[in-house]
């Protein structure tokens, strides 16, 4: 009802009208003359004209103030009120009633409420797969998933083992045990996500009579291949980097299971090629390292293709040469490092245009060589790296100038050693490590004194081996990487005694063998 205030101004208004005007005008109930209830009588007498004003609850009519009147409603449902079914009714006061609403599903409304999975072929976005099946179509019935079709096509954790969707189930291990894999002894296990625990595994610690033939060092972890092609890993492990099943750190070589050929480890992951050619990555591949399109990281080595014979890893990205001479690469690619032509992150390898003779990778850099000992690079080039003349990241590969037999390239700097034993050296040249005392950084290489057959670069120091055999640090020193025995910088080659075969500078260590 409205206030008297409304009533005085329907009176007004009332007569402002005139009652016997034999019309019913808004605010009147009737007018002389107008038979109201439709009975053959006239109903209204003067003194019952305009005596009504205000909202006319009943007539079916949404007025103004009303917040329903028969069956109209202002947008309100038992839905929109916090019921989960029924029907929403208007009282005789024009109130909203509902008496008629429900907490309890109605199923088949054709609405679906959050305590139904589903509401005929309203399936919320839910799907076989999103409900961890490996395929199938998800259906409803009676408000609840019909899973059927979806179970067909199996799950994790079904006890049954769908070997190309995971690599155990349960106590499902595919016949395999530690010993199988490579491991001394111990008891393999399948955890939550279908795949192998290898913690219960003993991996073969310290190899007390092992002569390393290759070696390769990066951050804070080495890995080396025996003269019986044995594997070993050591150094820290956050990420599985070691390949030895678990993420735990190890200060002894750490067994790696199977027979190698070459390996590479980068900051979190490592690649390897075996005996037979086939590529295997293990560790961190959050950014698609392993180029298996996926982002499913392994503490052991997983497979990823057969055909290779050299793998190079840069920090987030890795590049393989097969043996037709084709040269792939996968992974990050911001700064152009997979040398594609473009910067997209790739989790398949795509091809670096040509044909090639060997590769090495820097963190967010690649260098290959050709069959005619062309030098090309490419990849972030922020410290004239590339060696081209330019601060210009690269996507695709440039000429390094010179005729070269192999280089090397970390983070800020490279070195190679051209056909005819010389060493030079270009990028930042902090801590002294392109080997010269007068410039800040080049561009373009600049030539370090003598004779040598290999090289390479940490991340501020370099290491060489001269055609003598004999071994030459120079850069940075502070932690000792340069093995002189002291922690002073120094641009100037200083020798290490002895005759060596190999050297590989991490980046804050150095790991070389001797002959």
């Amino acid at each position: 009802m409205k206030t008297g205030l409304t009533i005085c101004i329907t009176l007004l208004l009332a007569i402002a009208w005139g009652c016997d005007s034999g019309t019913d005008h808004k605010g009147e109930i009737c007018d002389n003359g107008t038979d109201d209830n439709q009975n053959g009588a006239i109903d209204c007498k003067d003194s019952d004209c305009a005596v009504f004003c205000g909202i006319t609850c009943g007539n079916g009519i949404l007025d103004e103030g009303e917040v329903c009147d028969g069956d109209q409603f202002s947008m309100e449902s038992c839905l929109s009120l916090g019921f989960h079914s029924g029907a929403l009714a208007c009282s005789a006061s024009c109130h909203l009633d509902t008496s008629g609403c429900s907490q309890t599903p109605l199923c088949g409304d054709d609405q679906r409420s959050d305590l139904e999975e589903c509401e005929g072929t309203d399936l919320g976005e839910e799907t076989c797969e999103s409900l961890g099946y490996y395929g199938g179509e998800l259906s409803c019935t009676a408000c609840g998933f019909n899973v059927a079709s979806c179970e067909t096509h199996g799950r994790c954790g079904d006890t049954v083992l769908q070997a190309e969707h995971e690599a155990c189930d349960g106590a499902m291990l595919g016949g395999l045990t530690c010993e199988g894999i490579g491991f001394v002894d111990g008891t393999l296990a399948c955890n939550e996500q279908c795949e192998f625990d290898y913690s219960g595994c003993r991996a073969n610690v310290g190899c007390k009579d092992c002569s390393f033939t290759t070696i390769s060092s990066n951050h804070h972890n080495t890995c080396g291949i025996a003269t019986d092609n044995t594997l070993w890993c050591w150094g820290l492990n956050d990420f599985g980097q070691l390949g030895i099943g678990t993420d735990t750190s190890s200060n002894l070589p750490v067994n790696v299971p199977g027979r190698w050929s070459q390996v590479q480890i980068g900051y979190s992951h490592a690649c390897g090629v075996k005996t037979d050619g086939t590529l295997w990555c293990w560790g961190d591949n959050q950014l698609g390292q392993y180029g298996d399109g996926t982002t499913i990281s392994s503490t052991i080595p997983a497979y990823i293709a057969p055909g290779y014979k050299k793998v190079a890893v840069g920090t987030w990205h890795s590049c393989g040469l097969r043996d037709d001479g084709s040269l792939w690469c996968w992974g990050y690619n911001f700064s152009g490092q997979l040398g594609n032509g473009d910067t997209f992150q790739h989790l398949f390898p795509v091809r670096v245009a040509d044909t090639w003779v060997s590769l090495v990778s820097g963190e967010e850099q690649a260098c290959a060589r050709k069959d005619d000992n062309s030098l090309w690079c490419w990849g972030l080039n922020d410290f004239g790296q590339l060696g081209n003349g330019s601060t210009m990241d690269s996507v695709l590969p440039h000429p390094v100038e010179g005729e070269w037999k192999e280089a090397s390239i970390y983070s800020r700097h490279a070195c190679g050693i051209k056909t005819d034993t010389s060493l030079w050296c270009w990028g930042d040249n902090s801590y002294g490590k392109l080997g010269d005392t007068e410039v800040g950084m080049s561009f373009t290489p600049l030539q370090v004194a003598g004779e040598w057959k290999k090289v390479s670069v940490g991340c501020h120091h370099t290491c060489a081996i001269g055609s003598d055999d004999t071994l030459w640090c120079w850069g940075q020193n502070g932690l000792g990487q340069l093995g002189t025995g002291l922690t002073e910088d120094t641009a100037t080659p200083h020798h290490l005694g002895g005759t060596w075969q190999s050297v590989s500078s991490g980046c804050y260590h150095t790991c070389a063998t001797k002959s």
